[in-house]
């Protein structure tokens, strides 16, 4: 009688019961106590990679070949490595959910990335193009050519690393010059956050370009009539949607000939960063966990960098010699 009543409350679940399911349950509790935007990749990777390959499956014939064979399929079908990790990771979070249900299940451990997945090539602003970016703030827009009015947003994310989600959420309060706190994110559905990780939220000084960019936007925003709580709003001194800063700054980029998307202005100051800066002290800048292999992610090679290393090496060997 028990077990007819937990069947009868949609609750009796075991090795049998299929994948299909039970990853509609799991889906079930992720939109209750995650994100929006976890949410829907988890989504997506169930409904593209997962349930056409184990939909079918009772969780307990699930081999650890199975699991595999999602990887190897997205891998064929061209999918970069960050693609197949995040696979790989929905699938160890999902086989999470279904040992706390008390079901056995065949772990997705040791799961194989293909060495040669594609790994997507990062761009960033090479000096050059920082000084366009510095000095033309014109843009095509409905294909006349005119000021842009988020070319200050772009020089700050050059010049600070922040996320545009977390530009796009930034008030004037938060920034009591020269400190700024980062303290909230706008995602992708134009949701407000408390940032990507834990580490988002955190406070640093100001650069005094970064200051000088600031008090331009401030005069800006003035020239235009604006009075609004956001750092950066839209022309309405609302908050801005971060997909609406995408597609202007693609608008930016194609008229002055720049191959760097809005995320690899982040790229850029690290980059740039990364020859002086301590790599403690720049993580905590950009809200990195001490795990993170910063350099080596967001870490590219600027124009000139070589020979100011071979200058350096110049002068400390003198020294020696």
């Amino acid at each position: 009688e028990k077990k007819a009543d937990a069947w009868l409350a949609g609750q009796a679940l075991d090795s049998s019961v299929r994948f299909d399911k039970l990853y509609r349950r799991y889906l079930e509790q992720i939109e209750l106590l995650s994100s929006h935007s976890n949410y829907v990749q988890k989504e997506q990777i169930g409904r593209i990679w997962l349930l056409p390959c184990l939909g079918r499956k009772k969780i307990g014939r699930i081999t650890g070949q199975n699991w595999q064979d999602c990887i190897n399929a997205a891998y064929k079908a061209g999918r970069s490595k960050k693609t197949l990790s995040n696979i790989r990771g929905a699938m160890t979070d999902f086989a999470r959910f279904v040992r706390r249900q008390g079901i056995a299940l065949c772990p997705p451990d040791e799961l194989i990335i293909p060495k040669n997945a594609a790994v997507g090539e990062r761009h960033i602003l090479q000096p050059d193009n920082i000084r366009t970016l510095f000095t033309q703030a014109d843009t095509l827009y409905r294909r006349c050519r005119q000021p842009d009015f988020y070319i200050y947003a772009y020089r700050f994310l050059v010049l600070t690393g922040l996320r545009r989600g977390e530009l796009c959420g930034l008030k004037a309060a938060d920034i009591q010059e020269p400190m700024i706190s980062i303290r909230r994110a706008v995602n992708r559905f134009g949701e407000l956050t408390e940032g990507k990780t834990k580490n988002a939220r955190r406070q640093f000084v100001l650069s005094q370009a970064a200051v000088t960019v600031w008090h331009a936007q401030q005069a800006h925003l003035r020239a235009h009539g604006i009075v609004s709580p956001w750092a950066f709003p839209d022309p309405d001194g609302d908050r801005l949607n971060p997909n609406a800063l995408y597609n202007r700054w693609d608008d930016y980029r194609t008229l002055h000939g720049l191959s760097c998307s809005l995320h690899e202005l982040r790229h850029t100051f690290i980059s740039l960063a990364q020859a002086d800066a301590p790599e403690t002290l720049l993580k905590r800048a950009v809200g990195h966990s001490g795990s993170m292999d910063t350099f080596s992610v967001y870490g590219h090679t600027v124009d000139g960098e070589m020979q100011r290393l071979a200058s350096i090496l110049d002068h400390t060997f003198a020294q020696i010699l």
